[in-house]
């Protein structure tokens, strides 16, 4: 495999992707949305990937903000849990530390 293939500047859509992957913040404010909004703008973000003829764009749009908010369900529904048997929010990020 030819290496070059994946070097360069990337999308310009990229960086914003990448700061939402790599954000983890333990806490939010942010309310997250219902399972089956999740699901939905998941299912689109899958259809666009496949059948736009201009899908990183499309991509690039649809995923900061999808990323943002799975992450803020993910957290509210196991903070929840793990508060309650710790009482510490931090307990609730530990098994993401492995």
């Amino acid at each position: 495999m030819h290496v070059d293939l994946f070097t360069g500047p990337g999308h310009p859509r990229l960086p914003e992707v990448k700061a939402a992957v790599d954000a983890f913040p333990l806490t939010t404010q942010r309310p997250a949305p219902p399972t089956a909004h999740l699901h939905a703008r998941l299912a689109r973000a899958w259809t666009a990937r496949h059948q736009a003829p201009n899908h990183r764009e499309v991509m690039g749009e649809l995923l900061p903000e999808l990323i943002r908010d799975a992450q803020a369900a993910v957290r509210q529904a196991r903070g929840a849990s793990f508060s309650a048997e710790s009482g510490s929010p931090a307990a609730a990020a530990m098994p993401y530390w492995f």
